[in-house]
């Protein structure tokens, strides 16, 4: 089974697909993450200052949180995505906002890698957080400029493998120290090896006494039915480099999101750290916080 295939079957036959629209309001180091990924595409996008009837291409939209957000502004939003579930999701959470003006959206189920419209079609493309998902990033991303009319913008984010929040561990650091060293291609995470039936097994004798145990013995029954979805390893360079390879030109980078899984004894101290780094990152330029905010985020621009 290739990539495609592997990544459509997670997206269709997961069950609990709506728990995307409640983590974005999540009070954890998940909803947080995806907020302040989200807040940094839609600053870099509100910067373009593009007018009210533009065209704009989503590429993965998942729950359509996001995609909600740019139809308000009253941009003619276009989706694809490959699931057919997740295209019901995002449909109906943008049913709920009035955009700005006589706006239209409409997400599509398909392929990011092969997108099916003409050239020179859309004033931006965004991706969100999808990219990891895919064989051939590259070639997604040349298909994103191929789309792009002339002078128009290409905003993308990912979460980021040298990020702080994987880095904030001794397991953490030898698992970033071991992707540095081999310039590993894939992620590494324990639920794709053997070490999935014990803790199986673990949760199934405990799940009746915790709520927890019972969450982590849906998700393992779940992961263990879809079978493994190889997640393509992303930082700073790397998604530059990629960028670059399209031969977009790169306009801004920024970092996303500065807060560490290890925040419970000290949340509020942790929070105020996040933001006083956010405030940094967002006016310095090419600086170091961009390579170690928890997502990359780039803004490039097809050039005539």
């Amino acid at each position: 089974m290739n990539q495609l295939s592997r990544s459509a079957k997670k997206w269709n036959e997961e069950t609990d697909l709506e728990r995307w629209e409640t983590h974005y309001y999540e009070d954890n180091y998940n909803g947080h993450r995806l907020r302040s990924r989200e807040t940094r595409v839609l600053q870099f996008l509100d910067s373009l200052r593009l007018p009210k009837n533009a065209k704009i291409l989503e590429l993965g939209y998942g729950a359509g949180m996001t995609s909600a957000k740019i139809y308000q502004r009253g941009f003619n939003l276009i989706g694809i995505d490959i699931s057919n579930k997740l295209q019901k999701i995002a449909t109906k959470n943008c049913q709920k906002v009035t955009p700005q003006n006589k706006a239209t959206f409409k997400f599509q189920v398909g392929n990011a890698e092969q997108l099916d419209f003409p050239d020179n079609t859309f004033d931006c493309v965004i991706g969100l957080g999808f990219i990891h998902y895919l064989a051939r990033p590259i070639t997604c991303i040349k298909e994103a400029k191929r789309v792009l009319k002339p002078n128009g913008h290409f905003i993308i984010t990912q979460r980021n493998m040298y990020g702080i929040s994987s880095i904030d561990g001794p397991v953490k650091w030898v698992r970033s120290l071991y992707y540095l060293i081999t310039n590993r291609r894939y992620e590494l995470r324990w639920q794709d090896t053997h070490l999935i039936y014990p803790f199986l097994t673990f949760a199934y004798f405990i799940a009746p006494f915790s709520k927890r145990m019972r969450k982590m013995k849906f998700d393992l029954k779940q992961h263990q039915k879809i079978g493994l979805v190889p997640k393509t390893t992303i930082s700073h360079n790397r998604l530059k480099k990629m960028i670059q390879q399209a031969n977009l030109k790169i306009i801004k980078t920024g970092g996303a999101g500065y807060l560490t899984k290890k925040n419970k004894l000290f949340p509020k101290t942790a929070k105020r750290i996040d933001q006083k780094l956010q405030k940094i990152s967002n006016k310095k330029r090419n600086t170091f916080l961009h390579k170690i905010g928890n997502s990359v985020v780039f803004l490039a621009k097809k050039e005539q």
